[in-house]
Order: structure tokens, then C-alpha cells, then sequence
């Protein structure tokens, strides 16, 4: 049997059986409801009866809501305006009767038409919901005294916190002045302050007399209210007076240290006590002073209104439908009958001439073009003919025409556009056959579409079976319970040559009549997958000497204590090795000198580590060498041919030779060694004791050698130092501006770390603490504390300057979940603004974890802070990865703005780091702006 047949056959019942059946069954439908209306009339008189009852219900139920609405609203003043501390349980009766009865009301007026009564009684309802809300809500209001009265948190959380700093710094200053004996003007400044201690008492008892008069508690709120502010002026102005002669004597020199801080402290705290008072006493002032009444009088009092105007609508709508039902039910039966019986014969004449109209404008041109969409289909040029045609019928011959010539001019452009695609495109079945191969993916392949049409996809996989699976091309997308499609997969293809190379995969799918269609878009990325390589080796080796970098070393070393911590025990050991003459060189020989010794020492140390051994570069000239299945006495060993190893070396240059030699500590994993950092500290206090004993040596941590680390505070107490600085809160953020090239003003500023010496006279540069923080493992504490302080630094200049803050992270937070949470939770209790706040990290730190820097950096900006990449050009120079990171600004590195007045170069690469910028959307920032000069290029 053709297909052509088959359709015919699966036709079934035509146009013309359906009409007819359509309108024998309408006939005896009408007929039906002609004899069914007969019937219902004599029923309808019957039913006036039951909706005189239910009309007779719905009033007493509207009564009863009347009846509650009285009750609630003398019980909620009652409540309100009596004092009563809590509601009285039959104001709660009352008010689940209102719920039941109007929840009864809805019930009967469903019986009702809704029009008349069903859409008030709705209204009811969703107004007496918002008024037992408020009532609900007033009675939360009367059991708390913080949202009963707006003004009593500004009392409690501002006005009393500032009292109490107030007294304490008053109190400071007074047992100062009382221990200095000798120096001009000590009577007279103590005297000022014990007059400051006396007028502050009775400022603060003032305020409270303040409002305990608004509470009524003296007479006549607003009276008293009045006269209190008058003595609170009177002491106001007296402490206004006495901090300002200390203030002058403070200027004059005559104030030690502390009374001079306490005076500043006091100048603040008073004003801001009066600012906080001027705003909880405009509260008491208001009408709206006290919470429960404003919501009386703003949400219950106009409720309760609306209810009582919904109840008394009903009652008179309910009277009218009393007064008309039944005479509308009368004229109703009469005319139901007639009306039917005249509607059943027009309707069998319309049957009639409907039909005749179907047969010749309608059924007969369906069939024609039904023919021309069966001759198209199989490639033939057929045309419909009308004989009794319809202006729609003649619009649908001609929407055919057009049709059919448009799918064929769009069949030839997607043809043509298939062909000049720049991805490779094909299709295949679900038997995995190919259908059609475009010109784009002849090339990629090396292919003829010819060739290759009808043959298996596996084709253009490599021929080992092997990686055919691990490609999962074929058996992904031909399984049904397996979603692969929209997604791009990188896999393996082979071109006609042999030749295996990497493909960028993405599958679609169509359910077409005669199956399923899968399509394949397919581009070489195997230069992207180079660059990737390229990349992986930037982040995790070290530039100079292609070891291992510090940011791997850590990662093992996080392997091999989780496995201690696994299996219960490991033999493994740290060896830290520090050159002895590496300063000499480097200062003496130069640093082109110094980074061809570090190049010498790496070969050398390559050449006697084992392949299991894990040899790193943390910096400068110390270098780290994991040991893998090593006992005590073969990690000295090896630790010992190290060191003579580089004893017999000798460095040449043109300037002379110079012995190396280095101190080696090692550590070994031992049970008490819970982190990595205990490790690492370990192996770094040992290659001290190393040092400090003579150089040139070996030494092995010892428990004992925990008692030398206090005694080595040159070199090892900066951990002690930092984190005594975190703890204590000392400290200091310098705020560097960051000034406008359009307008030549200051638009920002970049708060930068500074850490204060031991005696407090002078500040250390970051490079002189945060290298010592990175290796005792403190760089996140430092950011914590840098996030806190910038954030509050942000906060306290609100009300100065709108200006934007740069708050700078180190590459240790860089996906820290830790850092995020104290983030949001200091821009939720702060209230700040987040866009006033820029975090930055450096290109270094970002580069060597792009993916968790790019998630860590959009989830920075999604709280609704700005990103900036700090000292971008010195890491690898690249703009390939600038688009992936989400950052608002890049920060030029100031080695290329430094001199760029006189170096074409740095002209050169500082424009062009501004222009790639620019056109990813991000803004520049220049640093080491030192002259005018340099201002003006740039």
C-alpha cells in the first residue's frame, strides 16, 4: 500500500458525514431542551419558595455580622483606650463569631444569584480579614514597648550606648586630671570637668523626665514635654560651654594625652546624644507617638467603617430581591416556553441554509487546496480551482501561492547558509548514520559530504574503540534517558588523514514524522585547549625556575594531611632550605646574577630528587621539598646530600665566584602535626635553628625546639606581632585618593594597610609584614580584619562624602567561603551602600585559580559591590582571561606609568591596556601618578 493511500484511508469520517451528525444531533438536543424548558417552568415556582428562605437566612446572618461588628468595636476601644493589658476573652469570642458568621454569609449567598450579593458579601469578607489583622496586630503592638512606642529603640539602642561612652570617657579624663599634679591650669581643668560630670547627669535626667512627662506621668503631656526641653537647653548650652574651654586649653597644650582623647570622644558622643534625642523627641512629639493607636485610627477605625457600610448594603439589596423575585419569576415561566419552542424552528432553517453554504464555499475549496498541499508535498504543481468561491476561500488559495513560494526561497537560503557556516554542521540518525555534511565540516574533517553520507558517525572519531567511549559521542546521543544536548562537549575527532585533534562538540535533537534527527555543530579548539595547558602550568610553576610553585606545594601539602588524617598514620617529611649567600649575590652581582644562581640551584636539586619527591620554590631563595615514604633517618640523609650538594657548588660570574651552601630544616608528619601550617612552621623554625647555628647545616625539628621559637623573635615574631595586631585592633587604614582624569578631583580612595611598631612611634609598609603573614598562614585574618575595618571606615564617612572605598583582598580569600559570609553579614548590619565599595585582588592571585576567582568575584558583585584587578601587567600579561573575570576596574601596574613621560614603550603598553579595557566594558585606573606631567599623558 502507498503512502498516498494510506493517508486516505486514515481520513476517516469526512467534512460532510461531520456536518450532518453535527446537526442531527443539534436537532434532537433543541428538541430536548424545548421539552426540558416545559418542564422547568413548572418547577421555578417551586423554587421561589427555597430562595425566600434562603433570603429569609441570609438576613438573620447579616444581622448577626451587625450584631459582632457593635461588639468588636466597643471591645477594641475598651482594650485600647481602658489600658487593658491584654485582650478580654470575649473580645476573642467576638471575634471568631464575626469569622464564623461572615464565613456562614458567603455559604447562603452562593445560593443567590452572585451578581446581586455574592460580590459584597466577598468584600466583606476580605475587609473583616484586614480588620481582625490590625486588631491582631494591635494586640502584638500593646505586649511589646518597642513597637508600642517608635521612640523607646532610639532610647534604648542610640540615647543610652552614647550615655554610657560619654561617662566612660568623662571618667577617664577626671581620674587623669586627679593623678597630674604639677601643671598650669590643673584646678581649674579639673574643676571644668566635674561641672562637664554634674551638667551631663542632670542633661540625661531631663531627657528622661522628657518622657516620662509624654507618658503622662507628671500632668499634661505636651506642657511638660515643653518645659523639660527648656531645662534640657539650660544644661544643653552648659556642656556646649565647658567642652569648649576644655577644647581651648586642649589647644593651648595643657591636656595630657588621655584627657585630650577623652575631650575629642566627649565633643562627639554630646552631639551625637543630641542628635538622637532631637529625633526620638520629634517622634514623641507626632501623633503617631504611640504605635497601637496610629493603627487604630489608620487601619481598624476605617476597616470597621467599610464593614458596617457592607452590612448595611446588604440588608437593603436583600429587601429589594425580596420585593422583585417573585414578580420576575412570573413574566420568566411565561415567555421561557415561547421563546424556546420559536428559537427551535429558526434554528432548523439556519441548519438548512448553513449547510448548502458549507458544501459549495466551504467544503468544496478545503478539498481543492487539500489537493494542491498533497501535489506540493510530492513535488508536482497543482493550482486549486473554485467554482462558487468566498473572498475567504479566494484568500486561501492565495495564501497557498504565496506560501508555497516562500518555503521554497527559504529552503534555498538555508541551504546556502548551511553551506557558509563557520562551524563544521551535520546531521545523523538515530541509527547513527550521517545525512548531511556542510561545506565547513567537509574542510574541518578533510572529507567529501559524498563520501561520508550514510556512513556512522564513527567515522570522524578516532578508529580505537577505546577512545570512541571515552568520547561519549555516540552512545550519549543515542541514549533516551541521557540529556547531552546544549552542551558543549570537548572530544577527540580524526580528520581523513589520521590525524587526531580536539573538537568542540554541541548535539541538537528533532522529532521529525519519520523519526528522530540529531544534529552536530562541531569547531577545532585545539589551540584554546593549548592555551589552557599553557595556563595550568603559568599557575602552578614557578616562572623563573619552572619548579613547583608555593600555591601547589600547599595543595599537597593539604593532600597529605588529609590522608594522615584517613589512614591514621604516613611517614612523610618537609625539607626548608634557605641559601646562605643568596643577599650577596643579589645586591652585589645584581639580580640578573641572582636569577641565574636560582636557575643553577633548581638543576642541582633536580638532579638528586627523586621522581615521588615534590620540589617547590616558595620564594626568594627558599625552597621546600616534599619527602613521600621517608623515615627520620632517610629524610636527614637526603636533607644532608642536599646540603652538600650545594656546598661543593661554586657560582661563576664575570665578577668572580662566590659558595652558595644553604640551611636545611626538616619536619617530619608526626602525630601532633595537625595542619599544614604546623608543618610548615615547623620545617621554617628548624632551617632557622639551622641558620642561626653557623649556616651550611642541617637540622630536624624536635619537640624541644619549640621552646626556641621565643627566643628567635628577629626572625620568627611576626606571627606574634600580626596577630596581636588583629587582636588588639591596632591596625591603621590609609586612605590613598584616586583622582579623575575628566574632572581633576578626587572620585575615590583605595584604603591600603598599614601596621603600627611595637612602640607605636612609626607605621611598617605592607611589604615589611604581609610577606612574614603569608608564610605563618595569615593573610585570611589579615582580610578579615581589613573587611571589618574598611566597611566601618566606609560607614563613618556616610555623612561626610559620597565618595567610593577600595578595600584590598590577598590571594589567600580568593574563594573563601568564610570571607563572603562575613562580608554580607557586615553590609547587612552596617546598612551600607554596597556601591560605594570596590574590592580588589591582584592579577597574580586571580590567574592562579581563574575559575574560583570568577565566582568568587561575581558573587562579590551580585551583594551589589564593585570588582577591581590590582597590578595588572606584572603577572602574565594577558587579556584573554579579562573577559571571564567579572571586574568593573583593571589597576595598571605603576612599573609601566613610572617614567611613561619619557618611555614610547610604556606609552604604548599603558594605551593599550586602557583600550582593551574600554572595550570590555571596564574602567582603568593608573597607579604611581607622581607629577603633573605624567597626570597630563595620561
Amino acid at each position: 500500500m502507498s503512502s498516498t493511500t494510506a493517508r486516505r484511508h486514515v481520513r476517516g469520517i469526512s467534512l460532510r458525514q461531520r456536518f450532518q451528525v453535527l446537526a442531527a444531533a443539534a436537532g434532537i438536543v433543541l428538541l430536548g431542551v424545548a421539552f426540558y424548558a416545559q418542564q422547568a417552568a413548572t418547577r421555578l415556582s417551586l423554587h421561589n419558595e427555597g430562595l425566600a428562605r434562603v433570603q429569609r437566612e441570609l438576613g438573620a446572618a447579616v444581622e448577626r455580622v451587625s450584631v459582632d461588628l457593635h461588639k468588636i468595636g466597643v471591645g477594641v476601644y475598651q482594650t485600647s483606650f481602658l489600658g487593658a493589658d491584654r485582650p478580654s476573652q470575649s473580645l476573642k469570642d467576638d471575634i471568631l463569631a464575626l469569622r464564623h458568621h461572615v464565613s456562614e454569609l458567603a455559604r447562603l449567598s452562593t445560593e443567590l444569584d452572585p451578581e446581586e450579593l455574592s460580590d459584597p458579601v466577598a468584600d466583606l469578607a476580605i475587609v473583616t480579614n484586614r480588620m481582625i489583622s490590625g486588631i491582631e496586630e494591635l494586640f502584638e503592638l500593646q505586649s511589646d514597648v518597642e513597637r508600642r512606642y517608635p521612640a523607646m529603640p532610639i532610647m534604648l539602642n542610640k540615647l543610652a550606648p552614647t550615655n554610657n561612652d560619654f561617662i566612660s570617657a568623662l571618667s577617664v579624663a577626671i581620674e587623669d586630671a586627679k593623678s597630674v599634679t604639677r601643671r598650669p591650669k590643673q584646678a581649674e581643668i579639673l574643676s571644668l570637668l566635674q561641672s562637664l560630670k554634674y551638667d551631663w547627669s542632670q542633661l540625661v535626667s531631663a531627657s528622661r523626665v522628657f518622657v516620662a512627662n509624654r507618658l503622662g506621668a507628671f500632668g499634661p503631656p505636651i506642657s511638660g514635654m515643653d518645659a523639660t526641653v527648656t531645662d534640657r537647653q539650660i544644661f544643653s548650652s552648659e556642656i556646649a560651654r565647658l567642652l569648649n574651654a576644655l577644647s581651648v586649653h586642649e589647644r593651648n597644650g595643657h591636656l595630657t594625652m588621655v584627657e585630650s582623647d577623652s575631650v575629642q570622644r566627649m565633643s562627639v558622643l554630646f552631639d551625637k546624644y543630641e542628635h538622637y534625642f532631637v529625633e526620638a523627641a520629634k517622634i514623641f512629639y507626632s501623633d503617631d507617638w504611640q504605635a497601637d493607636r496610629a493603627l487604630l485610627r489608620h487601619d481598624i477605625d476605617p476597616m470597621l467603617a467599610i464593614s458596617w457600610s457592607k452590612v448595611t448594603g446588604m440588608q437593603k439589596q436583600l429587601n429589594l430581591l425580596s420585593q422583585t423575585g417573585f414578580s420576575d419569576s412570573a413574566a420568566t415561566t411565561q415567555s421561557i416556553g415561547k421563546f424556546i419552542w420559536m428559537l427551535t424552528g429558526i434554528t432548523f432553517l439556519l441548519l438548512i441554509a448553513g449547510y448548502v453554504a458549507f458544501e459549495y464555499m466551504i467544503r468544496r475549496p478545503i478539498v481543492q487546496v487539500a489537493k494542491a498541499l498533497e501535489a506540493e508535498g510530492r513535488g508536482d504543481n497543482y493550482l486549486p480551482t473554485l467554482q462558487h468561491a468566498a473572498p475567504e476561500t479566494e484568500m486561501l488559495v492565495t495564501a497557498f501561492a504565496e506560501m508555497r513560494d516562500q518555503v521554497r526561497s527559504r529552503q534555498s537560503r538555508l541551504q546556502a547558509i548551511l553551506d557558509n557556516a563557520g562551524e563544521g554542521i551535520f546531521t545523523f540518525n538515530s541509527d547513527g548514520l550521517i545525512e548531511t555534511f556542510n561545506s565547513s565540516a567537509e574542510k574541518l574533517f578533510g572529507m567529501q559530504s559524498g563520501d561520508v553520507t550514510g556512513q556512522p558517525i564513527a567515522l570522524l572519531l578516532p578508529e580505537n574503540a577505546t577512545l570512541i567511549r571515552s568520547n561519549k559521542f555516540l552512545s550519549l546521543a543515542l541514549q533516551k534517558d541521557v540529556d547531552v544536548f546544549g552542551i558543549e562537549h570537548e572530544i577527540l575527532g580524526r580528520r581523513a588523514s589520521g590525524e587526531e585533534f580536539f573538537m568542540s562538540l554541541r548535539l541538537g535533537k528533532a522529532e521529525l514524522a519519520d523519526g528522530i534527527l540529531y544534529t552536530a555543530l562541531v569547531s577545532d579548539i585545539s589551540e584554546r585547549r593549548n592555551l589552557l595547558d599553557r595556563l595550568t602550568v603559568l599557575a602552578e610553576r614557578d616562572s623563573l625556575t619552572g619548579l613547583h610553585n608555593r600555591h601547589f606545594l600547599i595543595e599537597a601539602l593539604d593532600r597529605v594531611m588529609e590522608m594522615v588524617k584517613r589512614n591514621g598514620s604516613g611517614s612523610y617529611a618537609l625539607i626548608y632550605m634557605d641559601l646562605d649567600n643568596f643577599k650577596y649575590v643579589n645586591d652585589t652581582l645584581g639580580h640578573l646574577a641572582g636569577d641565574r644562581l636560582l636557575q643553577d640551584v633548581t638543576q642541582i636539586l633536580l638532579a638528586r630528587a627523586r621522581g615521588t619527591d615534590l620540589l617547590s620554590r616558595l620564594g626568594g631563595d627558599e625552597f621546600a621539598i616534599l619527602l613521600y615514604d621517608v623515615d627520620r633517618e632517610q629524610a636527614c640523609a637526603a636533607a644532608e646530600a642536599y646540603r652538600r650538594q650545594l656546598a661543593d657548588f661554586v657560582f661563576r660570574s664575570e665578577r668572580g665566584l662566590v659558595n652558595v651552601g644553604c640551611s636545611i630544616g626538616v619536619a617530619m608528619v608526626e602525630a601532633d602535626t595537625r595542619t599544614k601550617e604546623d608543618l610548615l612552621s615547623r620545617a621554617d623554625v628548624a632551617c632557622h635553628i639551622a641558620k642561626r647555628g653557623g649556616r651550611n647545616r642541617v637540622h630536624l625539628f624536635e619537640a624541644r625546639d619549640q621552646e626556641k621559637v621565643d627566643t628567635m623573635s628577629a626572625d620568627m615574631g611576626w606571627a606574634r606581632r600580626i596577630k596581636d595586631n588583629i587582636e588588639q585592633d591596632r591596625f591603621v587604614m590609609a586612605c590613598q585618593p584616586i583622582v579623575s582624569t575628566v574632572t581633576g578631583r578626587i572620585s575615590s580612595y583605595e584604603l591600603l594597610l598599614r601596621m603600627p611598631t611595637e612602640d607605636g612611634l612609626e607605621l611598617l609598609m605592607p611589604s615589611g609584614f604581609l610577606p612574614a603573614a603569608d608564610r605563618f598562614g595569615l593573610s585570611i585574618d589579615i582580610d578579615h580584619w581589613v573587611v571589618r575595618a574598611g566597611l566601618r571606615e566606609v560607614r563613618a564617612s556616610a555623612l561626610e562624602q559620597e565618595s567610593s572605598y577600595s578595600i584590598n583582598l590577598s590571594a589567600k580569600s580568593i574563594g573563601d567561603k568564610s570571607l563572603l559570609k562575613l562580608i554580607k553579614k557586615e553590609l547587612e548590619s552596617h546598612e551600607l551602600d554596597a556601591r560605594r565599595v570596590v574590592f580588589e585582588v591582584t592579577e597574580t592571585g586571580a590567574i592562579a585559580n581563574l575559575h574560583a576567582a570568577a565566582l568568587f568575584l561575581q558573587e562579590l558583585r551580585e551583594m551589589g559591590f564593585s570588582t577591581a584587578l590590582d597590578d595588572f601587567g606584572v603577572g602574565y600579561s594577558s587579556f584573554s582571561y579579562l573577559k571571564d573575570l567579572p571586574v568593573d576596574y583593571l589597576k595598571i601596574d605603576g612599573s609601566f606609568v613610572r617614567g611613561i613621560t619619557t618611555d614610547n614603550v610604556k606609552q604604548a603598553i599603558v594605551k593599550s591596556m586602557n583600550d582593551v579595557a574600554h572595550a570590555l566594558g571596564k574602567l582603568t585606573v593608573a597607579e604611581f601618578v607622581e607629577d603633573q606631567a605624567t597626570f597630563d599623558l595620561l
